[in-house]
């Protein structure tokens, strides 16, 4: 019997550095002034730029990696601890970027997705810290430029404008709430040894972290007598980033407002259940949730009068680098109002014509991101009309010019984060169409109109309606060859029949769906059909196997199959006597040809023996079968 063994060859990581092009580097973020209690602390600032991979091609390959130095020139300057993972536009991590403050580099290490990429390049933006203590702290920077903190006991504060007239303000936080925290984490904290970037960062491991959206409603205590007094707000998707609201989060107080500081007088119960909303009490609001949760509408009812408000609600924070933002509008009476009558700043007043308030946030990714050529593409982001947390794979697209709807220039299909991203395409207008919706949905067949710049990327958001399908669900096909490499069933080892089984894997789980069973009369072949791309909004993986026949081999190349058997090999062997009186009339001839014969049929093949071979013969390697039946 004849085993396979598999052999794995182990690629030395390479050191690239050499060929990466790093630019633009910035040192931002260290303030003029800093405030604290502590006699000496670390201030966190930015170190940031680009690299540039481009001229290696495709020819990244995992482990790979490539460093950059920070070059502090200054002691009281130094890089921060971390590790990040490298992201691309649609989420894939191609890579990891760490941080030592020991060596002072940056690490980027590339893994196994990068391959293939090509053209690639990215950003970083990481955190240093700078050792401050009380009065004037002067740096410098590695590039030499010079900065200078002035560090004072106390708290700072600046003159706000006055807001006057409010009737609804918004804003956003990012919120950090610990539990578990080593003690050992803030005296490190306190003693200087780590900065607060660093704190933050150790803590994040014991904490939730999520974007606080804040509300003051009427903080000016205007009068809204019996009217109904309603609010609606809305995400903007047109950056990429989808954020459903958390339902469980929202809070309305009843409060009085010192300047803009609240203080509670009441709970405000909030419901979904329009009836409990209609006969209860006045401390009741109705919210309802819109698109996919990403708005909503809360009806205060008709009993404001003067009272004043402030209602919080949460959403996720988005992964990597991002930019949200959010508007909100107060109706009295279904009537827009003005967000404030004006807002003085010094002794000059400015009248407001706005009935939206926006709050935003943005941050570039603490980390690297990494990516090829993503100017002049669309990027598609397909998600759960009633809970946009819910990303659907397996919605296909088609992308056509406005000035040629029927001509399709490119067709897309969202990946498991519910991602699709196009091809570099010209820039000019586009309509988007949705062709094929994932299983359990419906299908969005209105083309979507999105402008694609040579500048940058295009964004476009599109919800998805459970209910039945208005399209057939995608198929494919699974189909193959059963080769045989065993000279012709030489040694009659070869099966009559085979099973073929197909399998999927759906979310890293893999099971058996049918299998099939393969003849000489079928020429080998299988095919299994009408099988579904998708599962669950999830793409499915389609691969087979068998049961390997005694004695031989396994290769598995795609959809097809070969087994390989190496037939069995014997020798024949002999030597020529002489009854001749040892050569007595001396007519022995001086050497011999013995032929081969196999069932009776010459072989071809002959061997020369003679008295130098001491009349021996030999013939190896011969098959031992012929047919199945052993050779005679």
């Amino acid at each position: 019997m004849f085993i396979a063994v598999a052999t794995f060859q182990t690629v030395s990581a390479t050191d690239v550095t050499n060929s990466i092009v790093v630019s633009n580097l910035k040192y931002s973020g260290l303030p003029n002034n800093q405030t604290g209690s502590l006699e000496t602390m670390l201030v966190d600032f930015n170190f940031e730029g680009e690299w540039d991979a481009s001229s290696l091609g495709a020819s990244i390959q995992p482990g790979d990696f490539f460093t950059v130095p920070f070059n502090s020139k200054d002691s009281k300057i130094v890089l921060n601890n971390g590790s990040y993972a490298l992201l691309n536009i649609d989420g894939t991590q191609l890579g990891t970027l760490s941080t030592s403050r020991n060596t002072g580099l940056l690490t980027f290490t590339f893994s196994n997705d990068i391959a293939g990429l090509e053209n690639v390049r990215g950003t970083f933006k990481v955190k240093a810290s700078a050792r401050v203590s009380r009065g004037e702290n002067h740096f410098t920077f590695p590039d030499g430029s010079q900065h200078t903190v002035n560090y004072t006991e106390g708290s700072s504060w600046s003159r706000e404008p006055v807001i006057n007239g409010e009737n609804i303000y918004k804003s956003v936080e990012k919120y950090i709430q610990a539990s578990g925290a080593p003690p050992e984490l803030i005296q490190k904290l306190l003693a200087g040894e780590i900065s607060i970037g660093e704190y933050k960062a150790a803590l994040a491991q014991y904490s939730t972290t999520s974007m606080l959206w804040k509300v003051r409603i009427n903080r000016s205590g205007g009068d809204y007598g019996t009217s109904n007094v309603t609010i609606r707000d809305s995400l903007n998707l047109t950056n990429g980033v989808v954020l459903p609201y958390k339902e469980d989060s929202f809070e309305l107080n009843e409060v009085i407002y010192s300047g803009t500081t609240p203080t509670v007088v009441k709970r405000i119960k909030i419901t979904t259940d329009e009836a409990e909303f209609i006969s209860s009490a006045e401390d009741t609001a109705l919210l309802i949730l819109k698109d996919g949760k990403t708005a909503f509408e809360l009806n205060l009812g008709n009993n404001v009068g003067t009272k004043s408000y402030e209602l919080t609600y949460k959403t996720d924070v988005p992964e990597g680098g991002y930019s949200i933002s959010n508007g909100i509008t107060l109706y009295k009476n279904q009537r827009a109002m003005l967000t404030h009558r004006s807002i003085t700043t010094g002794d000059q007043t400015t009248e407001n014509t706005s009935t939206t308030t926006n709050a935003s946030h943005s941050e570039q990714a603490v980390g690297g991101t990494i990516t090829g050529d993503l100017r002049a593409r669309i990027r598609i982001t397909k998600y759960d009309a009633e809970d946009a947390a819910v990303l659907l794979a397996g919605a296909s697209f088609k992308i056509a010019k406005t000035s040629d709807p029927s001509a399709v220039i490119q067709t897309l299909t969202t990946n498991k984060k519910g991602v699709a991203l196009s091809n570099k395409l010209e820039p000019g207008e586009y309509f988007v169409t949705e062709t094929t919706s994932p299983m359990g949905y419906r299908i969005d067949s209105i083309s979507k109109k999105v402008i694609v710049s040579e500048t940058g990327l295009t964004y476009l958001s599109v919800a998805n309606t459970k209910g039945e399908t208005d399209t057939p669900p995608a198929t494919t096909e699974v189909s193959g060859t059963k080769t045989w490499v065993d000279n012709e069933n030489q040694d009659g080892k070869r099966p009559e029949k085979l099973v073929v089984k197909l399998f999927k894997t759906v979310g890293g789980q893999t099971t058996e769906v049918e299998t099939k069973e393969i003849t000489s009369q079928n020429d080998w072949k299988y095919s299994f059909t009408n099988l579904p791309q998708f599962e669950n909004g999830q793409a499915i993986n389609y691969t087979i196997d068998e049961d390997v026949p005694d004695g031989y081999t396994k290769t598995v190349e795609g959809y097809h199959l070969t087994n390989t058997y190496s037939p069995e090999v014997t020798e024949v062997s002999g030597t020529k006597n002489w009854d001749d009186a040892n050569n007595q009339d001396g007519i022995r001839p001086s050497s011999i040809t013995v032929h081969l014969f196999a069932n009776g049929v010459d072989t071809g093949k002959t061997a020369t023996v003679s008295e130098a071979t001491g009349w021996n013969y030999s013939f190896e390697e011969l098959d031992q079968y012929q047919n199945g039946q052993s050779i005679q």
